[in-house]
């Protein structure tokens, strides 16, 4: 059997001392809000304290990209050796200019005609076809589903909640 970290749960003895637990409940749910909510600010705080100190450096960063791109544009035919080649090697580091990534375009308001055009010429292939069982829309209408063998909606396992009163205040801190 496997081992759980989940300690063995104190008996109640009575209505009130459970009334007192989900009220302890509230108040560790308020105080996690307020931490939860020191901390974003904090992290927020911090991340903007780094975004401040980053920005010069990304600024310096992005014009010295701009500059060697602009340098290696006008120098490209001697660097890549008449075209020859693609990237040259500086003693501290390398600059190459690679083929971008193919993409297919076309007016999807003409998609059907296409398709159609695509079939009639033998090229199946590029015309995806997809079916599948719509779980949704059973969801949502399981009645008519009822009866169809190899097709059945479960239940979800029932839940237990708690709900102390306060909860919405914290809720609200929190999120």
């Amino acid at each position: 059997m496997a081992e759980t970290n989940t300690p063995e749960p104190a008996r109640l003895p009575d209505d009130a001392a459970c009334e007192a637990a989900i009220g302890r409940l509230g108040e560790l749910d308020r105080e996690l809000a307020r931490i939860e909510a020191d901390k974003s600010e904090r992290v927020a705080k911090v991340s903007k304290d780094a975004e401040d100190r980053a920005k010069p450096h990304q600024e310096e960063r992005n014009r010295l990209v701009w500059t060697v791109e602009a340098y290696c544009a006008e120098n490209r035919k001697r660097l890549t050796n008449e075209g020859k080649k693609k990237s040259f090697k500086f003693g501290t580091g390398e600059i190459a200019w690679r083929a971008g990534r193919s993409r297919v375009e076309f007016d999807a308001t003409k998609s059907e005609g296409l398709i159609a055009r695509l079939r009639k010429v033998g090229l199946n292939r590029f015309v995806r076809v997809k079916e599948e069982i719509d779980k949704s829309a059973i969801g949502k209408d399981a009645a008519a589903i009822k009866g169809f063998r190899g097709i059945k909606v479960v239940d979800g396992p029932e839940q237990f909640a708690i709900k102390p009163v306060g909860a919405d205040l914290a809720e609200n801190l929190s999120g």
